[in-house]
């Protein structure tokens, strides 16, 4: 996975927003990121697959296998990966 480089993440008081910054075909409004999400943002560079992300967090937050959470957060990244702010970076098996 890799961050869709139209988009860069502030921090605005105490809110986690994406800032799209050109024209792309995921989204041109901003994206508001709870810590999870900004979470999953931060790591996804790091990750070569989807399901290598959502390992990478749920390790984090210490998420077991089949938690509604680890769910949760397996949902967020397919979501994030449909609209096109998450990318594959074609490393994946």
């Amino acid at each position: 996975m890799k961050q869709n480089d139209a988009f860069v993440m502030r921090d605005l008081y105490g809110h986690h927003i994406l800032m799209p910054v050109r024209k792309n075909d995921a989204s041109d409004d901003p994206i508001a990121l709870n810590d999870v999400g900004a979470d999953i943002w931060r790591a996804a560079n790091d990750c070569t697959t989807a399901a290598d992300l959502v390992a990478s967090v749920a390790s984090e937050y210490g998420l077991e296998e089949g938690s509604p959470e680890k769910m949760a957060v397996s949902s967020f990244v397919d979501q994030l990966a449909e609209m096109g702010v998450l990318l594959d970076d074609g490393k994946g098996v």
